[in-house]
């Protein structure tokens, strides 16, 4: 009768599934189960083997497997009191065809309620994509402020990532009433198209986003994206007008971090694609985004002339990083940091 069991690192002649559910049908007052690295063998087929109830159940990790195998223990676990659900498959075998909607629709069907919950409770969502591996990593808040870990994360993969993320979304905020506060994490999102990050401005993430974490190569798309208004409606409208917080750890220059905020925050009209010609910008409003409160640029190259641009334009109540008072454009640091 355990209240926990761990598999790790059983590589060859693995369980089967009905191995799997075994272990854990002979220990109804189970209340973490961890598979950790293991390959599932065959066994019978996994659609002709019914679901296993665990009402004790309060952790689940499925860490480092193979994405079908993940797929396997999900669609036959059924937990209506988990707390914690940890899903990482191992990235090297994603799947390039890997069916997201079959995932949700089918192995994280059972735990939808747990999700919902957990997004309701902690009221807030951390989203993380990655275009050059197709990651998507969806995590609420710990359980407990001493955690280390999310209450709820949940690892995806999809060749065109933003699609991914769209699916993603519409499924795990479909039966939310009201979208929680928003951090967007940005690891990658070289190659994408535009049109493939327009929908978000008419998603209801769009005005949920309040805090975004760029950490990109330099020629990155989702900079100019953010910095970018488009004419909707007779309104110039914004990507994420609610955004108070933006952190960049991508190699930029001063003097175009200057340029792409100066579009967002101090616009001319004469400048937004879609405005033109002249006689039409009468036509037009601009959207007011939210000011920043926190802005956060790691290991730039900057001029003292660019810090004085981003005062200017965003306005300071703080502000820390002698380096950017220097008289010499030639001071420099090995992890340069300024916050405004």
């Amino acid at each position: 009768n355990l209240r926990s069991i761990l598999i790790h690192g059983v590589m060859e002649d693995g369980p089967t599934i009905e191995d799997v559910l075994h272990s854990i049908l002979s220990s109804p007052r189970l209340d973490y189960f961890c598979l950790r690295e293991c390959a599932l063998s065959a066994g019978t087929p996994h659609h002709d083997i019914l679901p296993v109830k665990i009402p004790h159940l309060r952790t689940l990790f499925l860490l480092e497997m193979r994405l079908s195998f993940t797929e396997q223990i999900l669609s036959h676990i059924h937990a209506p009191g988990l707390r914690r659900l940890i899903v990482q498959p191992n990235p090297s075998d994603a799947e390039e065809n890997h069916d997201l909607l079959t995932l949700f629709n089918t192995s994280l069907l059972h735990f939808n309620s747990n999700i919902y919950s957990s997004i309701i409770d902690f009221n807030r969502l951390w989203i993380s994509i990655d275009s050059r591996t197709g990651e998507i990593s969806v995590a609420t808040p710990p359980l407990h402020p001493y955690d280390h870990e999310p209450a709820i994360w949940v690892h995806f993969y999809h060749q065109r990532v933003m699609q991914g993320l769209r699916w993603c979304l519409e499924t795990l905020l479909r039966d939310v009433p009201v979208c929680p506060p928003i951090t967007l994490v940005i690891l990658e999102s070289g190659g994408v198209p535009e049109s493939d990050l327009l929908w978000m401005m008419d998603s209801q993430i769009n005005d949920k986003v309040t805090k975004i974490d760029i950490r990109t190569s330099d020629g990155d798309v989702f900079l100019p994206f953010l910095c970018t208004g488009r004419p909707i409606q007779g309104v110039v409208k914004w990507p994420f007008p609610k955004l108070r917080r933006l952190l960049l750890k991508e190699q930029v220059s001063g003097a175009r971090l200057v340029h792409l905020l100066r579009q967002r925050y101090a616009p001319d009209l004469r400048e937004v694609p879609g405005t033109q010609p002249p006689d039409l910008q009468s036509t037009f409003t601009l959207e007011t985004p939210d000011r920043l409160v926190f802005l956060d640029v790691d290991d730039p190259f900057f001029h003292p002339y660019a810090y004085e641009g981003f005062v200017h334009i965003i306005g300071a109540r703080a502000i820390e990083g002698d380096d950017y008072l220097s008289e010499s454009s030639e001071s420099s640091s090995s992890s340069r940091r300024l916050r405004l």
